[in-house]
This record gives C-alpha cells, sequence and structure tokens, in this order.
C-alpha cells in the first residue's frame, strides 16, 4: 500500500534533502533523534541529505559537539542568546539564514523539524522566494492549550509569521491521529499528512545500568525518560511509586528517572529523601547513545505520565525493545495500548500505584513486552516509513518545484 506510482517510479528523482533543527543536542528529546535516523534512511535510499542545525546545548550553553559517524553532512552554526533560547525556547540564528541563503540552490527539498522557531519565518520566506517545497513537523508543539504551557508566547510566534509559515508549506507533517486533528481546526486550508516519526530499533549493549547503580542482578527497574519538569508527570509517578511500595512492601523494584533538570529535580529530591524509601529512586542525569539503549534494556516498564505530548518517541524506543509502558490518555499512544503492549492510567497516586502493582505481575509484563514488540515491527519498520515520507516529498513537493 505504500508503493509509488509507476510514473514515479519511472520519473524517480535523486532528491537533496535539507532538514533544519533549531538545536542537535539530544538532550532536547525525540526531534533530534527521529531527524536523525530520518536523514540516515534517506542517504540509504540514495537521496543526498544534509541537516543544518545550531550549536545549542543543555542548560543554554554552546558547547555541543558535532557527531562525526553519520553517513550525511551536518552543519552546525552559534545561535543567538543561547540561554533565552533555553529557557524561553526563543531560538533565533542569523547564522542558519546567511548559511541557506549561500546554499539555497543546492536543495529540492526543505524540511522544519519543530515549530516555534524564528528563524523558520525568515527561511520559509526565502524558499517562497526560490520556490523551494517545505515542509513542517511541529512534534506535537502546534497546540495552544493551556497543558502544554507558553500559550502567550506561541500566539505571538503565530502572529508574527509562524501562522502564515503554516499555511504557506507544502504540507504539515503530523505524528499523530490526534495532533493532525487538532491541526486541521487550527489550519482548515492547511494541507495536513500524518506519518509516525521514523524510530529506529534499540540496539543491543554491554552496558549495565544495574552494575552501575549497585543493584542486585534480581532487583526490577522501572525508569522514566525525559525532561524532568511538571509537563511529564514524573512528580505523580515518583508520588504513585512511593504509595505502591509502602501498599505492597516491594523489596526489589527500583525507579530511574533519566534526563537532564527542567527546574524540578530539586522537588523530586526532598520528595525521594522525604520518603521511606529513598534508596530505592535514582536520579541518572542525562543518557543519550548507548547509555540510553541500556537503560531501556534494563528496564521492565516504561512510565510516562505526560500531561500533554504529540507522540512519545521514547514509547516507541521501548516497544522496540520488548518494553511496555505505562502511559496517560494524553500520550496519544491509543494504538499501542490497543495492542496490549501499553498500559494506560490516570495521575492521581492511587491510581498509578494501582496500575504499577498490575503491570509489574512477571507474566504481564512479559506478555506486553512481546505484543509492544510486535506492535513496533509492524507500525514503525525504518523502511517502510522511510517509503512514506518519500512519497510525501514526491507527490506535495511537485507543487512549488520545476523539476517534478
Amino acid at each position: 500500500m505504500y508503493n509509488l506510482p509507476k510514473y514515479m517510479l519511472k520519473s524517480r528523482l535523486q532528491l537533496r534533502l535539507l532538514y533544519i533543527l533549531p538545536y542537535l543536542d539530544p538532550s532536547f528529546g525525540g526531534p533530534v533523534s527521529t531527524t536523525l535516523a530520518l536523514a540516515k534512511e534517506m542517504v540509504t535510499r540514495k537521496h543526498h541529505v544534509t541537516v543544518l542545525a545550531t550549536n545549542l546545548s543543555e542548560g543554554g550553553k554552546s558547547l555541543f559537539q558535532v557527531p562525526k559517524l553519520y553517513p550525511f553532512k551536518i552543519v552546525v552554526v552559534p545561535t543567538l542568546l543561547p540561554l533565552l533560547a533555553w529557557r524561553f525556547r526563543l531560538f533565533f540564528s542569523w547564522e542558519q539564514i546567511w548559511w541557506f541563503w549561500l546554499h539555497h540552490s543546492q536543495f529540492d527539498i526543505v524540511h522544519f523539524q519543530d515549530y516555534y522557531v524564528l528563524t523558520y519565518i525568515v527561511i520559509g520566506l526565502l524558499c517562497k522566494w526560490y520556490h523551494i517545497p517545505f515542509f513542517i513537523t511541529p512534534h506535537g508543539s502546534f497546540d495552544f492549550s493551556p497543558a502544554r504551557g507558553k500559550v502567550l508566547l506561541k500566539k505571538l510566534y503565530y502572529h508574527l509569521g509562524i501562522g502564515w509559515l503554516s499555511q504557506a508549506a507544502n504540507g504539515i507533517h503530523a505524528i499523530s491521529e490526534p495532533e493532525k486533528i487538532n491541526i486541521k481546526k487550527l489550519l482548515p486550508r492547511g494541507i495536513v499528512i500524518w506519518l509516525p516519526n521514523l524510530v529506529p530499533a534499540i540496539s543491543p549493549t554491554s552496558i549495565s545500568w544495574k552494575k552501575k547503580l549497585h543493584l542486585s542482578p534480581r532487583s526490577r527497574c522501572i525508569i522514566f525518560l525525559g525532561r524532568l519538569y511538571s509537563l511529564k508527570g514524573v512528580e505523580e509517578l515518583v508520588d504513585g511509586f512511593i504509595f505502591f511500595v509502602n501498599a505492597t512492601k516491594d523489596k526489589t523494584t527500583h525507579l530511574l528517572l533519566a534526563g537532564p533538570d527542567a527546574g524540578l529535580q530539586s522537588v523530586l529530591e526532598l520528595k525521594r529523601v522525604a520518603s521511606s524509601i529513598s534508596s530505592r529512586i535514582h536520579f541518572t542525569g542525562t543518557v543519550t547513545g548507548r547509555s540510553k539503549a541500556a537503560l531501556i534494556r534494563d528496564a521492565i516498564c516504561l512510565c510516562l505520565l505526560s500531561k500533554s505530548e504529540g507522540f512519545p518517541t521514547v514509547v516507541v524506543e521501548a516497544a522496540s525493545a520488548g518494553v511496555p509502558s505505562l502511559c496517560t490518555q494524553e500520550c496519544n499512544v491509543n494504538s499501542l495500548f490497543q495492542t496490549r503492549g501499553a498500559f494506560l492510567t490516570t495521575r492521581d497516586t492511587p491510581s498509578v500505584a494501582d496500575a504499577l502493582a498490575t503491570i509489574l505481575r512477571p507474566k504481564v509484563y512479559r506478555q506486553m513486552g512481546k505484543q509492544a514488540k510486535r506492535w513496533y515491527q509492524s507500525m514503525y519498520s525504518p523502511s517502510i516509513l522511510a517509503l512514506r515520507y518519500e512519497k510525501m516529498y514526491y507527490q506535495l513537493g511537485r507543487r512549488t518545484s520545476s523539476r517534478y
């Protein structure tokens, strides 16, 4: 069902693709890993790929080193006022604009990743001027609901030009069905395409987090992966875990909180110290690459109690390793829930504790893990998804470019 039409196969072009990100540091989460995975898959399909990003790093620093192990070109330039970009997502880079103006003739398609980026307004205007097709992937940020936060700032960006950019795009890429519905409400004339993010499977690794934390081999680990702030429901997870341990007298389960602090870690530390199980709650800091893969593989369950999500990449990564998830309805993982690879809960403490008690039964989490892996293999095969992205570029890009 994902094969290209015959007329496209006959005149199939080698595309020159430019992916633009306001950051490249993995601590920013899903947009980075999924963009790099998509770029890598497009190279295997014989397209020329460049990734243009800034050197913005965790905490507003400008220390990020360019990865050198990818089979495509990565260009990293400075960003203006990095501390403001980190705290308020005020991303702006004259260097990105200047680089694109110098090299625009080298690209057939531009694909913007993330949404509220002031730089994109200027580059979008240049795309229109030079008749270069462009696409936008908001990664769940096209949402003015109070649960997502920064409502006034988002509306300001929208009226400054992000709204025009959305209407002018050849296509807006929604990463979940609920996001597609939400975008269509805000942009009834916009072209919205639903495609899952391309998420590579977690690879085996020799690293062991149980050994790193000096835990018993019989210990069971449940994990949270993401930025430590209230939107992710981390406080509710910690409260629910403490309630679960005290109610069931569990002796073996540990909670590992992995991710950069975004203002909440001190609060979580106080909860941990005040509890009677402080030795069972661990903060690992930011984990990426092989360390992240090892953390997921050591877990028996991923917990994500978000108040709002586009579609959480980490849930797909966990499913690829056969790890089930405990999520809220707002995580938009209904398809995984329907295949019994995820368990849904509300955020109140007794409900979280009850859900943990259910999912942590050995027969339950093992069966759910098998179902989660089948779900990943059926829906997130990189080769199938790459073909669907390629089809999107060919079909919608030809509205603007003279090459099609």
